[in-house]
């Protein structure tokens, strides 16, 4: 069975696809049969697969968020069969879709952008992961360089008693010229400071599984 990832927040924009097809990429990089599920209705993530070069060989598959829960996480389980590790790219809605998103995978990560709407609005997220148990944590997303406001909001999620991650992803053009030509900041030149950002994260992530 594959070890699954999940890439979760119910807010739209915070950042869940950048993190989930940059992460997918990274894992791949380092040897992995990875396969990313695309749970969400505007199936960016799907649309990105789509564009992937000849020889990318990182499969997208989309499945209906809709499902009832017990349908839909059977349904993510069964498309990842072939894979040794599953990305989950988390729909933007909190019920049905993110509660088998979290019941679906073995860690959780929890996008946020930098905001104090966002640090208060993410609350019914955390309490799914706790309802099921699930490993999970915290990675600030498109950070605005140069401002404190990422270290505060990260002061402002220790209550929710989840670990934040050090390393954070940046409003970088970077992200959004890969995403359009399918690829990843890990495939194109010049991303190198984007590239460094998600290198740090996918070494969190494999700290956090190592903790479990």
């Amino acid at each position: 069975m594959a070890f699954v990832i999940g890439v979760v927040n119910a807010k739209g924009g915070s950042g869940k696809t950048t993190l989930a097809t940059n992460l997918a990429r990274a894992i791949q990089l380092d040897g992995n049969e990875v396969t990313l599920v695309d749970t969400d209705p505007q199936k960016t993530a799907t649309t990105w697969g789509q564009k992937h070069p000849q020889g990318y060989n990182l499969p997208v598959r989309h499945v209906d968020s809709t499902l009832p829960e017990g349908n839909l996480q059977e349904r993510i389980a069964s498309l990842l069969d072939d894979a040794s590790i599953g990305v989950i790219d988390g729909s933007a809605k909190i019920a049905k879709g993110t509660g088998a998103a979290v019941g679906a995978s073995d860690v959780v990560l929890i996008p946020i952008q930098p905001t104090p709407a966002d640090t208060w609005g993410v609350r019914s997220v955390v309490e799914v992961v706790k309802d099921t148990g699930t490993t999970a944590a915290f990675v600030i997303s498109r950070q605005i360089v140069g401002t404190n406001l990422a270290k505060e909001v990260a002061d402002g999620l220790k209550g929710y008693d989840l670990p934040v991650f050090e390393h954070r992803t940046s409003q970088r053009v970077a992200y959004a010229e890969a995403m359009f030509e399918g690829q990843t900041v890990l495939d194109v030149s010049g991303a190198g400071k984007a590239e460094a950002e998600i290198q740090g994260i996918t070494t969190e992530l494999a700290q956090l599984i190592e903790s479990k």
